[in-house]
Formats: C-alpha cells, structure tokens, sequence
C-alpha cells in the first residue's frame, strides 16, 4: 500500500469518528433537552385582594357636665344691738301750797315741811300774847311715774346681701373617634399547585410540552 492509500484509509476513519461524535452528541442532546415531563409545582401566586381596615374619624358631640353658678340674694340674719328704750320709774314732784288761817283762828304749830309766812301777834287760848302765825306755806310731794331712757341689748332681724352658688347644667361640644370600616386593594401571595414541564432527564423547566410514550407525566 501506497503512502497516499494510507492517508486516506486515515481520513476514513476520521471521518467516522467525527460523525459518530456529531451523531452521539444530537444524541445526548435530544434526550436531555428534548423530551419533557409533566409535574406538580407550588408556586407562589400574587393576586388582588380587598381588605377591610378601620380608621378613627372625629365626630362631635354635646356633652353635659355641671358647674357652680354665683347669684346674688337676700339674707335674713339676727344680730344684737344696743336699742334706747323708755324705761318707767317712781319719782315726786314737789309743790309749795299756801294756807291761811280762818278769821279768828290762827296756827299754834308749824307741821314739817311748812314755814310760817305770816305772823300776827295776839293772844292765844291759854291768854298768853305773842307772835301767832296765821299763814302757812308747805311743800307738798305728790308720787308720780316718769319714764328714762336706757339702752338695752335686743335681738333685731336685718337683711344683707350674700353670694350663693347653685349647681347648673351647661353643654359643651367634644370631639370623640370612633372606629369607621373601609375598603382598600391589596396586592397577596397564595401558595398554588400548578402543572409544570420539566426535562425528564435533569429536571429542569422548559416553556415547552414534549412526551415521549416511554416518559409518564408526572
């Protein structure tokens, strides 16, 4: 055999060789990337939702309370005073009366609380002449009632103004919250169980279908 025939029984083979590896290679690569299988898969699913919350919203209110309340009035108290009264007593008066002696009589004696005012001399009933009194002035004392001021202590009414306080109801506005429900959207995740093709070899997802009869879904 020639050189040149060597050479080419060599290209020959190479050739072979190089057809065999292009071939098992398409090979491999059609039975990992190819063939699929179905599965079950969770997955995570987002989805709107409505949700109820609450919020505090003012409102108002009258709300009744009580306060003291100042008035003026009238009070009646009693107080002690000193007050004048007119007190009655026992006194005299005293007066001067006169007495003249009848003609042909006269006074041998002067009472008490008289003085002889007239004398005339002449001869008494015994014959004896001397001085005889024949005018009498007394003085007289009469009871009488008088009256005299003095001060005593009396209890009297009188009138002063005071402040009192009585209770009253008022109203005020108040602002209190209460809990009102609202509504809003609201973006969640659920958990879902979803078929999914995978390669049937490595197990890796594909965006493709394709079974071979030899391959059950799973």
């Amino acid at each position: 055999m020639s050189l040149d025939a060597k050479d080419v029984s060599h290209k020959h083979k190479s050739d072979i060789f190089i057809i065999s590896g292009f071939c098992l290679f398409f090979i491999l690569v059609f039975l990992i990337a190819a063939p699929t299988k179905t599965i079950s898969n969770d997955i995570e699913v987002t989805y709107t939702d409505t949700e109820t919350y609450y919020e505090k919203e003012p409102y108002e209110v009258q709300e009744a309370y009580q306060e003291q309340e100042p008035y003026q009035s009238v009070e009646t108290y009693t107080d002690i005073v000193p007050v004048p009264v007119s007190v009655p007593y026992q006194d005299y008066e005293y007066s001067y009366q006169s007495y003249n002696a009848q003609s042909g009589h006269y006074y041998s004696s002067i009472p008490s609380g008289c003085v002889c005012s007239s004398n005339r001399y002449m001869y008494d009933a015994n014959g004896v002449y001397g001085a005889l009194c024949v005018q009498l002035n007394c003085l007289l004392s009469s009871p009488v009632t008088k009256y005299r001021t003095e001060m005593q202590q009396q209890s009297i009414q009188k009138e002063r103004p005071v402040t009192k306080y009585q209770t009253v109801t008022k109203y005020r506005t108040v602002t209190k919250y209460r809990d009102v429900p609202k509504t809003r959207e609201v973006m969640k995740t659920r958990i879902e169980t979803r078929p999914v093709e995978v390669n049937w070899l490595i197990g890796f997802k594909t965006p493709y279908k394709f079974h071979l009869p030899l391959i059950s879904g799973g």
